[in-house]
């Protein structure tokens, strides 16, 4: 789930950026290894029924246990706009292929990380000074 908090916090973060708007409506706290959903209500995730999303645990190369989610449907992405769909597109595109581990080390680059008390809320005013466009 680590990553899933990272995606999310980044999706929205650069949505508030570029548009000074959230797409999810999460809030984001501080904690080790970087942002995570407020609550952790991403566990509901795991949840959902069966026939909605599919998920499976696998090992990787470092040893880390990681989970993948999924969706067993297509979903109506009308209910998105294109810039919702660019803002994800380009978040996706920016850490797809990176470790959970890089992940959390571009996070911790942040402003937004480390000018936050731990375990404290994540104001979207550092969405200013988020770095992954510029990466």
């Amino acid at each position: 789930m680590s990553s899933l908090n990272k995606y999310l916090w980044y999706i929205d973060f650069l949505h508030f950026k570029r548009y000074s708007r959230f797409i999810t409506g999460l809030s984001y706290i501080r904690y080790t290894y970087g942002p995570v959903i407020k609550g952790f209500v991403y566990n509901e995730i795991a949840t959902y029924p069966s026939d909605k999303f599919s998920g499976e645990e696998y090992k990787t190369e470092d040893g880390a246990i990681k989970t993948s989610f999924k969706s067993r449907r297509n979903y109506d992405l009308s209910l998105l706009t294109q810039e919702e769909l660019d803002t994800i597109n380009t978040v996706i595109n920016f850490l797809k292929d990176k470790s959970c581990r890089c992940i959390s080390e571009l996070s911790h680059q942040e402003l937004a990380w480390q000018k936050t008390p731990m375990k404290e809320l994540i104001l979207y005013e550092y969405a200013k000074t988020l770095k992954l466009e510029n990466s």
